[in-house]
């Protein structure tokens, strides 16, 4: 998989609990999510960037296999490899 880091596009921070890089995304339902900068062969997450928005979408099945085919980066959510993750986990 090329390498596509999000550091060029996104800023970097760094996760609260485990010090880890992180960059921002935005959801289809505009919640903010914490992506892994590094793209990843487990990754299962597409991103693009409009109007200076990093925006996240899941992918999965066919689509996915689809784009790791094509060799298209895809990414974590930072709450699949963060081991604090459940700390910071709203909810429903």
């Amino acid at each position: 998989m090329p390498s596509a880091n999000l550091t060029m596009i996104a800023p970097l921070e760094h996760c609260r609990s485990c010090g880890r890089p992180i960059v921002w995304a935005r959801t289809p339902n505009r919640k903010a999510m914490p992506l892994d900068p590094e793209p990843t062969p487990r990754g299962n997450l597409v991103v693009s960037l409009t109007s200076e928005v990093l925006h996240a979408a899941m992918v999965s099945g066919p689509d996915r296999d689809g784009l790791r085919a094509a060799h298209k980066p895809l990414y974590l959510s930072h709450f699949t490899t963060c081991p604090h993750a459940d700390t910071w986990r709203t909810k429903r």
